[in-house]
């Protein structure tokens, strides 16, 4: 794949979601296997490790939900993370590792679980009027990208809170519909053994303790 570095691409701080569909059509030029990952929980307080956004030494943020791409490839699977201090794009093995912290306990409540799409069904699917990032009085929580709102190829505007629910079954027509357009979602221990088998080992001790991470840490988008 032709090199791409994080400074040459469509960025938007707090956009994460239309981040990874604009690197999505970057990266999806050249045959490749491609997904979009939206990474959340029913707390909506997702820890990651390395994040460009952070005031903490180690990189702490607590997301309400991360967006980022996954190429996987005949060796090893990358991350595509335009919010991360990682390299870009990361090995899964230094993401799980670095940003996922994953030899550190949660608490269950701040378990990362992961819906992951194929870049062809969120390119299609994706849609979002931006207003989750808007006050009551219309002003913005952080400057949103400059250019259009993305709609779906069915002419859906809005439809971001399915993709972030990793709980619930979005409210569509049908289960095939929901499947083809919103992919599957698992348990982080489920990703990382599908995505990277190697790690499962370190899956199995993590779910066995608890932790608590720094509140103070907590953003939004």
């Amino acid at each position: 794949m032709t090199s791409l570095i994080s400074a040459d691409c469509v960025y938007t701080p707090c956009f994460c979601e239309e981040n990874a569909y604009k690197l999505c059509e970057r990266l999806i030029r050249e045959p490749c296997e491609l997904y979009v990952a939206f990474i959340s929980n029913c707390a909506k307080q997702v820890p990651l490790w390395h994040q460009r956004a952070s005031s903490h030494p180690s990189g702490l943020v607590i997301w309400d939900y991360h967006v980022l791409v996954l190429q996987r490839t005949a060796s090893e699977c990358l991350i595509w993370d335009l919010d991360t201090t990682l390299p870009f794009p990361c090995s899964l093995s230094l993401y799980s590792e670095a940003a996922l912290n994953i030899n550190l306990p949660l608490s269950p409540e701040l378990a990362r679980c992961w819906r992951v799409i194929s870049a062809d069904a969120y390119l299609n699917g994706f849609a979002s009027d931006r207003s989750h990032m808007q006050l009551e009085d219309g002003s913005w929580q952080a400057t949103p990208p400059t250019y259009q709102c993305i709609v779906a190829s069915d002419g859906t505007k809005m439809r971001l809170a399915d993709y972030i629910n990793v709980i619930d079954t979005p409210d569509i027509s049908s289960a095939s519909t929901a499947a083809t357009l919103l992919g599957t979602v698992y348990s982080e221990a489920a990703f990382l053994q599908a995505f990277a088998p190697q790690n499962t080992p370190i899956l199995e001790q993590q779910q066995q303790r608890s932790a608590v991470l720094d509140p103070e840490a907590t953003c939004t988008a």
